[in-house]
């Protein structure tokens, strides 16, 4: 499955023939066949996989929220983010190109495997609009918009591996320090708890 992601990411969904998955993983188109009903079939399983491993990955920010949300938020958004720089990157971007694109999302997926998707994305949105929510209970956030200020936490998260480069001047350990500062800007944290 890691082939089929990492080609559709890319060189895209269309282009990606199943003799080229074939290849890239090692097997033949035949094998390929015997695990999965066609490309959408590869597509929906790579995306559910990586959707869930990313809510394991992020969820346990959740048991920090009644020590301090801001932490809760920070770990949150690490977490996130090293989780888009992991060894799936191929994953990742198809992941996020989907994620972005509903329309080629609604072209590719039947309607049943779209809401199987957006039922884990939204428990992914809702564990960080928890996060939120605490904080403005104890009186350390005062966003905007709770859902607005979500979002924008998690787009600052999933667009990174367009723009930041592992070799560049910040490590990706430092980038996630840096955008878990701005995600504290964000939702207003004023550094008090009531």
């Amino acid at each position: 499955m890691e082939s089929a992601m990492s080609l559709f990411g890319e060189t895209g969904f269309e282009t990606t023939s199943l003799k080229a998955i074939a290849e890239r993983a090692g097997l033949t188109s035949a094998a390929i066949y015997y695990h999965y009903e066609n490309k959408q079939d590869i597509l929906f399983k790579g995306l559910l996989e990586a959707i869930t491993d990313l809510l394991t990955e992020c969820t346990p920010a959740m048991d920090l929220i009644p020590q301090d949300p801001a932490l809760a938020l920070q770990d949150f958004v690490r977490r996130h983010l090293m989780f888009q720089f992991s060894e799936r990157h191929g994953i990742q971007r198809t992941y996020a190109a989907l994620v972005y694109n509903l329309r080629e999302r609604k072209r590719l997926l039947s309607s049943e495997r779209r809401a199987q998707l957006a039922d884990l994305e939204n428990r992914h949105l809702d564990n960080l609009r928890r996060i939120i929510l605490a904080g403005i209970e104890k009186g350390c956030f005062a966003p905007e918009s709770v859902t607005v200020s979500a979002f924008s936490i998690i787009a600052q998260c999933e667009h990174a591996i367009y723009w930041m480069s592992p070799k560049g001047e910040a490590s990706i350990e430092q980038l996630g320090d840096m955008l878990g500062i701005i995600s504290l800007r964000i939702v207003n944290y004023s550094g008090q708890q009531d």
